[in-house]
């Protein structure tokens, strides 16, 4: 069953707060990986349910296992605040300088938002999912990056697997 992260302790809105800490703050508890142990949270993984509407966030990494998914079709979209500068990947899926992969990490059923305006540099991404294995990691996601670019999947610790990409724009 997901984590609904409308509720205590998380407390996520949909009302162009931020919310960032929050959804980091549940996928570090729920994730694997995070830590100098493999199951640091005390847990194997989950689904993060967020909240229709608007959520505003910084960078976001998602430790193996996570999965972020929204209301339902489009209801959620995950905008990026503007703490996540024109250098940084906003949704990172995996983490290359932690040494894990994005074994069972996802996006579900959600627009995720970046800035019309702001300039980025040509190597960072909306969604960057590092060493990539393990089933679909989009399903029903659309990806507005502007000047950012949609979607970087790459290998790194391990290597790129199959993966499956589903209704994604």
């Amino acid at each position: 069953m997901p984590i609904d992260l409308r509720l205590p302790p998380y407390n996520v809105k949909g009302d162009w707060s931020d919310n960032g800490s929050a959804i980091q703050d549940a996928a570090n508890f729920y994730g694997l990986g995070n830590g100098t142990h493999p199951d640091n949270g005390g847990a194997v993984g989950e689904t993060l349910m967020l909240p229709a509407g608007s959520v505003v966030s910084g960078k976001i990494t998602l430790p193996p296992g996570i999965a972020l998914q929204g209301a339902n079709d489009y209801a959620t979209t995950l905008v990026k605040s503007s703490s996540v500068t024109g250098e940084m990947d906003f949704v990172q899926g995996g983490d290359p300088a932690g040494l894990y992969a994005s074994f069972g990490g996802a996006l579900r059923h959600m627009n995720v938002w970046c800035s019309k305006t702001e300039e980025a540099s040509g190597s960072v991404a909306a969604v960057r999912m590092t060493s990539v294995q393990d089933g679909t990691i989009l399903d029903h996601v659309r990806i507005y990056g502007f000047k950012r670019r949609a979607l970087i999947c790459e290998n790194g610790q391990g290597g790129a697997s199959i993966i499956r990409l589903n209704q994604v724009t």
